[in-house]
């Protein structure tokens, strides 16, 4: 798998910023990594050059930056693979508005509401947070909410992990804070049973500011390495 740096947090409304994860992601690794061009007074250049990148291998891994990077990624991913689903470790649905260019809390709305992935493809697994509007929207749809990887039968499989789906004991160093969630053990359990069949993988909001001990991206590091 290819290894790119999306240093943005252009999509974070404003928030605590995670720009800085990539490189300490990857000094954790000991490894470099390849950087995708960002502009920061573009969102819709930096996405651009996101989806260029992603369309031109069949196989990579993105360290982020924040979540709305998913969604240039996603759709060049759709494009390659028709056939493909994708499966979102996250302690939110981010499907509050049809906001675009899309932010870190309604990238997976824009996805489905430009069908680039029918509802069904579309597995949610972590969530523990639901705004009224979210639900309302997903009332609508057939999303799945799992709490394991048994179902997913897909052979191209694009995988987005927000760190925030781990317990925040083990992963503080992130933007929303909210109780319960995965541990470490159980994600990486997760994650082998299908890591074969990921061909693109995105890993987000990992927030150095509020880390403690830079345990979220030790943590952060040991995941990619595990995909590896």
């Amino acid at each position: 798998m290819e290894i790119f740096k999306v240093k943005s947090s252009l999509g974070s409304l404003g928030k605590e910023c995670s720009e800085e994860a990539p490189d300490l992601i990857l000094n954790e690794l000991g490894m470099e990594g390849k950087e995708i061009k960002i502009n920061k007074d573009n969102v819709e250049e930096t996405n651009k050059n996101i989806y260029n990148v992603v369309k031109k291998i069949k196989k990579g891994i993105l360290i982020g930056g924040d979540h709305s990077i998913t969604y240039p990624s996603f759709k060049a991913f759709s494009e390659i693979y028709k056939d493909g689903c994708l499966v979102i470790f996250d302690a939110h649905v981010d499907c509050a508005n049809n906001f675009k260019p899309a932010t870190h809390e309604d990238f997976l709305r824009v996805i489905l509401e430009e069908k680039l992935i029918k509802d069904e493809d579309v597995y949610l697994i972590g969530v523990r947070k639901i705004y009224d509007v979210e639900k309302t929207f997903l009332e609508k749809r057939k999303i799945n909410f799992v709490d394991n990887v048994n179902g997913i039968k897909s052979e191209n499989i694009y995988l987005s992990l927000d760190i925030d789906v781990i317990n925040t004991n083990e992963a503080p160093g992130v933007i929303y804070r909210v109780k319960g969630g995965l541990s470490e053990v159980k994600l990486k359990t997760m994650l082998n049973k299908i890591k074969d069949r990921v061909k693109m993988m995105d890993l987000v909001e990992v927030v150095p500011k509020k880390d403690k001990d830079n345990k979220t991206v030790k943590l952060a590091a040991r995941l990619v390495g595990e995909m590896l």
